[in-house]
């Protein structure tokens, strides 16, 4: 689901990227360099929201060292069958859920800035992981917006930085696909919150995506036989606000695949149901039939969801049956409860059809 526009304590960013922001200039500090173009760093008309650029970074004391002991690298070859899961689309799937992992299988992720492989290790630091909230960091993706409240004290304590596509992923590993069982789990997510779907369809945040794929590309994964990859678009809530028609959306998702296809991408996605935020004006706790067709009239060849229009399908993957009462104080993202039953959600959808 699309994040609202919350408070935020301070940026995590890497030394690469402050050197490009400052040679861009006050006017264009919203830039970043990821993946060659440039890419949004903060999220469109949220002051200082930020996206972890990952362990180039730090933030209050002692950050940097925690940050680090949730991960460790793993390797980029593809030596067995693995199932490569690029996120896009709001924050509902990127780093703003209460998650604290302890997966039973080794999830990994890649690094956009770094096209480095981490496999996430859990909660293995101390220190001032001692709260839900910063527990949550223990599953925050790189590449993707998160929120992040190192220094307490804030208005929304309760909206964690973890993600539950590593609950997602975990869950994935154990069931396998239709069409067989995978050995690794690797997601790539460059999520963006408050994004609209144009704003992906023609606009720089196309970028990310199509970075997400050359890092695919550059490794030489899309030559490899164990080589499974899947995109997940979960997005609507900023196109609700803006009171996008259901033939727009569409339209637009569609200029959106098929750039990824001209760029080689054949990748199946999946598409969640999704259209609430609620808690602030003018969002509402109602679902939007109109971002709701939309996303149901994409569905086709090589295009996945579950569900219907109308809302409150439960055993689909419709991101509204349980919006927005198992949502965290804000009223949109997902907490402890409702993140792991999302994760089960899109695992279903994608062991379906892969």
């Amino acid at each position: 689901m699309g994040k609202l526009l919350l408070p935020r304590r301070k940026f995590i960013t890497g030394a690469a990227a402050l050197g490009a922001m400052a040679s861009l200039g006050p006017a264009k500090a919203a830039l970043n360099i990821f993946g060659g173009p440039a890419r949004y760093l903060n999220e469109p008309g949220a002051g200082d929201s930020i996206i972890w650029t990952g362990f180039d970074s730090q933030v209050g004391a002692n950050a940097y060292s925690y940050m680090r002991n949730f991960f460790s690298v793993t390797n980029t070859n593809l030596s067995s069958r693995t199932l490569v899961l690029i996120a896009a689309g709001q924050s509902i799937i990127g780093n703003y859920a209460a998650y604290n992992p302890s997966p039973a299988n080794t999830v990994e992720f890649l690094n956009p800035y770094t096209r480095t492989v981490y496999k996430v290790n859990g909660n293995t630091a101390t220190g001032w992981l001692t709260t839900a909230s910063t527990q949550s960091y223990t599953s925050a993706l790189p590449g993707s917006a998160g929120y992040f409240n190192f220094y307490g004290g804030s208005s929304y304590p309760n909206v964690y930085g973890g993600s539950w596509l590593v609950n997602a992923a975990d869950q994935l590993l154990t069931s396998g696909l239709s069409s067989g069982a995978i050995s690794r789990c690797i997601i790539i997510n460059v999520a963006m919150g408050s994004s609209n779907i144009s704003q992906w369809a023609s606009g720089d945040l196309f970028q990310r995506l199509l970075a997400a794929w050359t890092h695919c590309v550059s490794l030489g994964w899309t030559q490899s036989a164990n080589f499974v990859p899947a995109i997940v678009w979960s997005q609507g809530e900023a196109d609700v606000i803006l009171g996008t028609s259901a033939s727009a959306w569409a339209a637009s998702f569609s200029t959106l695949r098929n750039a990824m296809v001209a760029a080689g991408c054949s990748a199946p996605w999946f598409v969640p149901m999704e259209s609430i935020s609620s808690g602030y004006s003018p969002y509402t706790n109602a679902a939007n039939q109109a971002i709701r067709q939309g996303q149901f009239n994409v569905r086709g060849t090589g295009v996945f969801g579950s569900g219907t229009v109308a809302t409150g399908v439960s055993g689909t993957c419709d991101f509204d049956f349980n919006a927005p009462t198992r949502r965290i104080e804000d009223g949109t993202h997902p907490d402890a409860t409702s993140g792991p039953l999302m994760a089960t959600m899109l695992k279903t959808l994608i062991n379906a059809n892969m």
